[in-house]
C-alpha cells in the first residue's frame, strides 16, 4: 500500500513540463519540432504530437545515426559507426520552447542527440557547444556572440531549360535604398513579428547589396542561446517566405557575380562583472592571434561548404586577408568600434556564414 502513492506521483509531470503542456494547449499546438543542426549545417529533426508530448519530453524520438553522416545534399557518406546500425534519441531541451508564427499550429524546441541511455552522445554539436563553454566557464569566463546574418529574397521558379529551380530575386534596389525597404515591406513585418514573438529581439534591419538580398540582426546573448537563436532564425526566415508564396535562401554564393550572404560572428569575453575586451591589452591581442592563428581550421567550420568559398574573395568586404584591423571590413577580425558611451567592444569574426553548424 506504501508503494502506490510513490509510483503514482512518479508519472506526474514536473512543473516545467507541465507549463509546456499548457502552453502547447493554450496555443493550439498540434505538432512540436524537435530540431537540431547536422553536420553540414543543415536544420533537421522530428515532430511529436501534443497528446505523446508528456513523454517524448523524458524519451526524445528515436534516430538512425546514420543522418549524422549525410551531406547537404543527402547523400549518405561512409562515416564509421554511422550507418544503418545504430539509435540514438532526439531530446529537447524544454527551456527552448517556442511556438511558431509562420506554421500555425506548430512549436518548437532545440534539441540535443543521446545515446539511448540518456548520456550524451560525441557526435552531437549542441552537446560539444555546452562542453565547450562549461570548459570556458572554469576559465572564469562566459562568451557572448551574435550573428550578423544576411539572406536574399526571392521567388523559386523552374527553369524552362528543365534545369535546376532559379531564384529570381525579389528587386534589384541599391545597397539601403528606400525601395529596398518598400518592396521587401511586408515580409520584413511578418518576420519580425515572428521573431519577436519566439523571444528573438531585433536590433536592426536594412536591404543589402546583392539583389533582393535582406540583413536583419537579433541581439546578442550568451554562446548556447546564441546558436540556439541563429537555428530558429533561420527556420524562420524561411517559413515566413514560403507562407507568403516566395522562396527565402541564406546559401552564401546564391547568385553568380552578386554580393554574398554572410553570418558574422560578432564575439565578446565576460568575466563575472564586465567586458574584459573593454580593457585591452594581452587578453584581447591573445584572442585575437588565437582566431587569427587558427584561422584556415576555423573556416571549416564557419564557412561549411564550397559555395561558402565561392563568397570569400577580395574588394567583396567578405574576409579574404588573415588579418585583423580596427573596422576594417576587409579583415578576417575586425575590431567594432563600441556604439555610444554604452557600447561594448567586440570583435567581428567575418569568415562566417549561414552553413556553418
Amino acid at each position: 500500500m506504501t508503494d502506490r502513492p510513490a509510483a503514482a506521483k512518479s508519472h506526474q509531470p514536473d512543473p516545467h513540463v507541465r507549463r509546456i503542456l499548457e502552453r502547447a494547449e493554450l496555443e493550439g499546438v498540434e505538432l512540436v519540432r524537435f530540431l537540431y543542426a547536422d553536420h553540414g549545417g543543415v536544420i533537421r529533426g522530428k515532430a511529436a504530437s501534443r497528446s505523446r508530448l508528456a513523454e517524448r519530453l523524458t524519451t526524445g524520438i528515436g534516430h538512425t545515426v546514420a543522418m549524422m553522416a549525410m551531406n547537404m545534399l543527402d547523400q549518405l557518406q561512409e562515416v564509421e559507426h554511422m550507418g544503418p546500425v545504430g539509435e540514438v534519441r532526439i531530446v529537447p531541451d524544454p527551456a527552448t520552447y517556442v511556438p511558431l508564427p509562420h506554421a500555425p499550429g506548430a512549436a518548437a524546441m532545440l534539441s540535443d542527440l543521446r545515446r539511448i541511455d540518456g548520456s550524451p552522445w560525441d557526435a552531437c554539436p549542441r552537446t560539444f557547444l555546452k562542453d565547450a563553454v562549461a570548459d570556458l566557464a572554469t576559465e572564469g569566463y562566459t562568451l557572448v556572440a551574435a550573428f550578423e546574418p544576411e539572406f536574399t529574397l526571392g521567388r523559386r521558379l523552374p527553369d524552362p531549360a528543365g534545369g535546376p529551380d532559379r531564384l529570381v530575386p525579389i528587386d534589384d534596389s541599391l545597397c539601403y535604398a528606400g525601395t529596398g525597404f518598400d518592396t521587401a515591406h511586408d515580409y520584413t513585418i511578418k518576420l519580425v513579428r515572428a521573431l519577436e514573438t519566439q523571444g528573438l529581439r531585433v536590433e536592426h534591419y536594412h536591404p543589402e547589396l546583392g539583389p533582393g538580398q535582406q540583413e536583419l540582426s537579433v541581439r546578442h546573448a550568451a554562446a548556447l542561446r546564441a546558436a540556439d537563436n541563429h537555428v530558429l532564425y533561420r527556420e524562420t526566415v524561411r517559413g515566413v517566405a514560403m507562407r507568403m508564396a516566395m522562396w527565402a535562401t541564406l546559401a552564401p554564393k546564391p547568385l553568380a557575380g552578386q554580393a554574398g550572404n554572410g553570418a558574422h560572428l560578432h564575439l565578446s569575453l565576460w568575466d563575472d562583472t564586465h567586458n574584459v575586451f573593454a580593457d585591452g591589452g594581452e587578453l584581447l591581442e591573445c584572442f585575437i592571434g588565437g582566431l587569427l592563428a587558427h584561422l584556415p581550421a576555423l573556416t571549416a567550420l564557419t564557412c561549411g561548404s564550397v559555395n561558402s568559398f565561392r563568397r570569400l574573395s577580395p574588394r567583396a568586404w567578405s574576409s579574404a586577408y588573415a588579418v585583423h584591423g580596427p573596422d576594417n571590413r576587409e579583415a578576417a577580425v575586425r575590431i567594432c568600434s563600441p556604439l555610444g558611451e554604452t557600447g561594448e567592444p567586440n570583435l567581428e569574426l567575418k569568415p562566417s556564414d549561414s552553413s556553418a553548424n
